[in-house]
């Protein structure tokens, strides 16, 4: 039996591969192009240029209104909607063309971590476990039956592209299940339990590192946005990129005000509101991501320099 997909973003688009491992897809609902890159040429999500890649049929209304779901249920039959990261509310007019109804691929333990970013608000939290969570689609956002779940273990090293990968390696065989279940009218839902969390899309400013802020904290802020979008900060008045970060106990007697370069010649050190972080890897305002050697023989950082500054409140993108 054929299923349908509704995604937009990259860790949908790598969900889609997984299940097109196991079913045949009928149709994928993803959202319109969009406007990106300088240039601000139309692109195609993730999942668009994976479903095009694999000749599957297409739709992408702007809204998920009687005209949308009209172009949708012009499109070969499914049985089943899968979801993942769609980031437009699914109504039940859009739920009832599907047999066997919808179900989500949600990468948190929900209650926890319900809407639109619970892989970095995870990391932002320093979580030591998260995971996937298999659910019923619901009116309410992410509140629906939990058909399974899987826990997966988060390090101080995880960043948001480590982490993506364990949830997919531990998640897209779980949706499969399910979705098999399903299909075979076996599969049982439980409601959810406990207390929900919410998360919701970062905007621009969520990007600009607090040197205020203690060096744990940075440190998951570093991480959760690793490799992109990326912490950003001021540096001689640039957008700088940090990508890689470490944690420092503080000698006896040093003290460094945020943002402060306190040590270039074994590693890149800056001061925080509590605590001392080495900087790893940076990609300076108009040049290549490097190590922090790199950065400190090509660009010569002095003691005393800083990264931005405590009152700086936005830095550009």
């Amino acid at each position: 039996m054929a299923i349908a997909f509704a995604g937009t973003d990259e860790l949908a688009a790598r969900v889609l591969e997984g299940l097109l491992a196991s079913f045949p897809v009928a149709h994928v609902i993803t959202q319109p192009d969009r406007p990106a890159g300088r240039g601000l040429k139309l692109r195609p999500t993730p999942v668009k240029e994976c479903a095009v890649a694999r000749g599957i049929p297409v739709a992408t209304p702007e809204r998920l209104d009687e005209r949308g779901r009209a172009e949708i249920a012009s499109l070969p039959r499914a049985e089943l909607l899968a979801v993942c990261s769609y980031g437009l509310y699914i109504p039940e007019e859009l739920i009832a063309l599907y047999p066997r109804r919808a179900v989500n691929f949600h990468p948190s333990l929900v209650p926890a971590y319900r809407g639109a970013s619970p892989i970095v608000s995870a990391l932002l939290d320093g979580v030591t476990v998260t995971g996937v969570s298999i659910i019923d689609v619901a009116p309410e956002m992410d509140a629906g039956d939990v058909y399974a779940q899987v826990t997966v273990p988060v390090t101080l090293d995880d960043t948001r592209a480590t982490l993506t990968d364990k949830l997919l390696e531990a998640g897209i065989p779980l949706f499969v299940r399910v979705i098999d279940e399903i299909l075979r009218g076996t599969a049982r839902a439980v409601p959810q339990r406990g207390t929900p969390t919410y998360c919701r899309k970062l905007a621009k400013e969520d990007l600009v590192i607090p040197w205020t802020d203690s060096a744990i904290r940075i440190h998951n802020l570093v991480r959760a946005l690793s490799p992109k979008p990326a912490a950003r900060t001021l540096f001689r008045g640039g957008t700088t990129k940090i990508l890689r970060t470490d944690v420092l106990e503080v000698p006896l007697g040093l003290q460094a005000a945020p943002g402060e370069i306190v040590e270039t010649r074994e590693k890149l050190v800056v001061g925080t509101g509590n605590g001392l972080l080495a900087i790893l890897e940076i990609q300076p305002a108009g040049s290549r991501l490097m190590d922090a050697r790199e950065f400190v023989n090509g660009y010569r950082p002095v003691p005393g320099e800083r990264f931005g500054s405590c009152e700086d409140e936005r830095v550009p993108s």
